[in-house]
């Protein structure tokens, strides 16, 4: 999402009658909205009637899109008012198609807890140009704990990477509580190009059971010895601690 910030301005001594606000939306981008909203929308269009416009008397907006397509693109805003008072402005945005892919080969989706589950990411450029500087992050709920110990969140450095190359990375978890634990994955190079993805997993309680068999002899006579032997089996999913 891309904001805008658009401040409309009288410097003069007198009022500013009647102002009206334009923007021009660029053709590749979305409109998503507004902070206060127009009081007319059209097409590509934002009108705002911001009526009279005290001396040295501001109003600032917030217009919110989204880039649909690469390229660059520029945003346009003039404001009008009574007696031919006219003032306009713009800001240009490049925006840049990421060359950069990232996906989670396998990941499991189903867990107990106190288990340990692995998920393999993989980094491509699927770009014609090489990618520089490319870091990855991956950043985990409290419910997940890193097998190596590190902290939320965890940064590699992936290195450059050709047009076509493709790098894996596996990262390990331990489930620490029943519920669903996500963790968001992102990477970035030079130039602009990210991505990220979002994997989850569902961890339930390990289900605990135990069985105990005592055997030994029926009978015995007075003053005699007997051996009894008593078997313990943990029959459930989980270790059993004291």
């Amino acid at each position: 999402t891309l904001r805008y910030l658009v401040e409309v301005t009288n410097p003069g001594d007198l009022p500013a009658e009647d102002t009206i606000m334009v923007a021009e939306i660029p053709v590749l981008m979305k409109y998503l909205g507004s902070t206060p909203p127009p009081s007319q929308e059209l097409t590509r269009q934002l009108r705002w009637q911001l009526g009279n416009l005290g001396p040295r008397e501001t109003h600032r907006f917030e217009v919110r899109c989204r880039a649909d397509g690469a390229g660059d693109q520029r945003l346009h805003v003039r404001a009008d008012a009574d007696g031919g008072v006219s003032a306009e402005s713009s800001v240009s945005t490049r925006v840049v198609q990421s060359a950069l892919g990232l996906r989670v080969l396998g990941p499991p989706t189903t867990a107990k807890v106190g288990e340990r589950v692995h998920f393999n990411i993989e980094v491509s450029n699927t770009g014609d140009q090489p990618v520089s500087n490319v870091i990855i992050r991956d950043q985990f709920d409290a419910g997940l704990r890193h097998t190596g110990g590190e902290r939320s969140p965890i940064e590699r450095a992936v290195g450059d990477l050709g047009p076509g190359d493709v790098r894996q990375i596996g990262v390990s978890f331990i489930i620490q509580r029943a519920g669903q634990h996500c963790h968001t994955v992102e990477v970035a190079a030079a130039g602009g190009h990210a991505a990220s993805l979002r994997a989850c997993v569902d961890a339930t309680e390990p289900r605990r059971s135990v069985v105990v068999e005592v055997t030994g002899p029926e009978q015995r006579t007075a003053g005699e010895s007997a051996i009894y032997k008593i078997r313990v089996t943990n029959t459930g999913e989980a270790e059993l601690t004291t």
